[in-house]
């Protein structure tokens, strides 16, 4: 009797290990490498596909000159920071493409998405914008349900959750706007100058791109950083004080407006008044490291 059951026993934990090793298996054929060398032998480009919650996409990585240490170590923060943000969202509204091409440059240009790309500046440092751009091709930038690419929904939910998934999933990077620093400790600093710019504007389609607009992609003005930074805040104190579910129900709507009063019930105005409360009563004030990191923006 006990020699059967140890059998069974046996058999159980065989087929455990089988069924371990075929799944182990499958992942790494799904998150399989293909790289194309140049002349000088450094990656050229890596295609790869990453699943998640059994959808697959393909990444393609274009090179520039960069090292193949460094094409790993982008390999390696795709695969995690990817894989989260798409488990923040439970019920999606838009479809990114099966499809992602990630080009890298050396230069100190300002990086930028479209719909099926992301194009990144300043690689050869660690403080590049992978989040923040790719957070615009997979969760949407304008008329979802066309699947247009453009502000035509305006840009405050849609920078905004791109400044807080940067922060909150790669909190140590010192990029754009808010340099590693809390973007709730910026706005409040930019609320005792008498600075913050009011969501009627930085909300409204019509004139967001006044406030959002980077010249030339050489060029950010202090009032572009200042909305960048408060876009980051508010959704921030939405996704904290609400939710992420709640959060994806107003993100890149064509009337933030009307989706707030519908998702929230209350107006716009209201919701800023409860931020900015926020702010004033539980932020702490920038510290000096702080403003060490943000220097070239307050000074």
């Amino acid at each position: 009797m006990k020699n059967s059951i140890f059998k069974r026993s046996l058999v159980i934990i065989l087929l455990i290990s089988l069924i371990m090793a075929a799944l182990l298996l499958v992942n790494r054929q799904t998150e399989a490498v293909s790289d194309t060398y140049n002349e000088d032998g450094l990656i050229e480009q890596r295609e790869l596909n990453i699943s998640v919650n059994d959808e697959n996409r393909k990444f393609v990585i274009i090179n520039s000159g960069l090292s193949s240490n460094k094409i790993n170590k982008l390999t390696d923060e795709l695969k995690i920071v990817y894989k989260k943000m798409v488990e923040l969202n439970d019920s999606p509204t838009y479809t990114p493409p099966k499809k992602i091409m990630i080009e890298l440059n050396k230069s100190n240009l300002i990086s930028y998405a479209q719909k099926n790309k992301v194009v990144l500046y300043n690689m050869y440092s660690d403080n590049y914008l992978l989040v923040h751009e790719l957070s615009h091709t997979l969760f949407g930038f304008g008329n979802s349900d066309n699947n247009e690419f453009y502000g035509n929904y305006g840009f405050l939910t849609q920078e905004g959750l791109a400044v807080f998934l940067q922060f909150y999933l790669e909190p140590d990077k010192s990029v754009f706007p808010n340099n590693s620093v809390n973007p709730d400790k910026i706005v409040k600093y930019l609320k005792g100058k008498q600075e913050v710019i009011s969501l009627s504007k930085l909300g409204n389609p019509e004139t967001a791109m006044n406030y959002f607009s980077i010249e030339g992609n050489t060029q950010t003005s202090y009032e572009t950083w200042i909305s960048y930074v408060e876009a980051g805040s508010f959704i921030q104190f939405i996704i904290n004080q609400y939710s992420f579910e709640e959060l994806f129900k107003i993100y890149n709507t064509e009337n933030l407006e009307a989706s707030v009063s519908t998702v929230l019930n209350k107006s716009l105005t209201e919701l800023e008044e409860e931020w900015l409360t926020y702010i004033d009563t539980s932020v702490s004030d920038l510290s000096q490291q702080d403003k060490d990191n943000i220097i070239f923006f307050i000074s």
